[in-house]
This record gives C-alpha cells, sequence and structure tokens, in this order.
C-alpha cells in the first residue's frame, strides 16, 4: 500500500510546481487522508534526498520534507526529523548543530535564511543598468 503513495506524490509534485509549499501540502494531506492511511516514516524518508548546501537544491530539499510530513502520522513527526537531519551533510549539519533547532519549521526558516537566493528587484534592475554592451557583441 506504500509503494502506491509514492507513486501518486511523484506524480502530484511536478504537476504542482507553480502551488504554493502550503498549497503542495495541503493537497497532499488530503490524498493521504482520504483513505484514512498514513505512509510510513521509512516510506517518507525514501521522498528526501541528501542536503550538502547546494543552494540550487535546496527547495527541492524543502518542498520534499514539506512533502513528507502531512502523509506521515502525527505522532511520528519528531522522529521524522531527527530522521530528516541525517538526510543533512556537509557544511549545512556543522552549521545546524550550532543552532538549538527542534522544529521543521525551525529547520526550514534556517534553510531558506541561509541557502535561498535573497536578491530582490531592485538588485536585478541595478545589474541590467550598469550592463554594458562590449564593442564587439
Amino acid at each position: 500500500m506504500g509503494c502506491i503513495y509514492v507513486v501518486v506524490l511523484t506524480q502530484l509534485i511536478p504537476s504542482m510546481d507553480h502551488l504554493s509549499q502550503s498549497s503542495r501540502s495541503a493537497i497532499s494531506s488530503d490524498v493521504f487522508q482520504m483513505s484514512g492511511d498514513f505512509i510510513s516514516v521509512r516510506e517518507a524518508l525514501k521522498l528526501i534526498p541528501q542536503f550538502k548546501g547546494n543552494k540550487q537544491e535546496v527547495l527541492a530539499f524543502i518542498g520534499n520534507v514539506g512533502t513528507a510530513f502531512p502523509v506521515i502520522n502525527h505522532e511520528q513527526e519528531a522522529t521524522l526529523y531527527k530522521l530528516v537531519l541525517t538526510r543533512i551533510r556537509g557544511k549545512p549539519r556543522k552549521a545546524i548543530s550550532h543552532r538549538n533547532l527542534e522544529s521543521w519549521a525551525e529547520l526550514k526558516q534556517f534553510l531558506q535564511n541561509s541557502y535561498t537566493e535573497k536578491r530582490t528587484l531592485d538588485y536585478h534592475a541595478s545589474q541590467l543598468f550598469r550592463a554594458r554592451q562590449g564593442k564587439d557583441e
């Protein structure tokens, strides 16, 4: 039964890219709660890739973890959180070990603040205005 759920999730995630994280989580949660079943923590952990600090991968990591939490039994969230921490390697792992992050919400906030791009529209506009065409271009 758990394998069927994993297939459903992999089909939902690509088609939900345009939705916010909370919308994706709500939809994923509804898919599982309609049947009244949850997947095991082991199955949920299979959805979560390792994260080594690559800024291009942080949003996928956050999205996959965000999808895993609603589909497990709420009583097992602390266990899943501890296992999510084991999927983080390298510099992010060291940085997290020096902080007292006790929940997925706190870890997610830390990852977003530390590993996502923070360039504003003003930054991009100033880069555009500073750009000069080369002599041979």
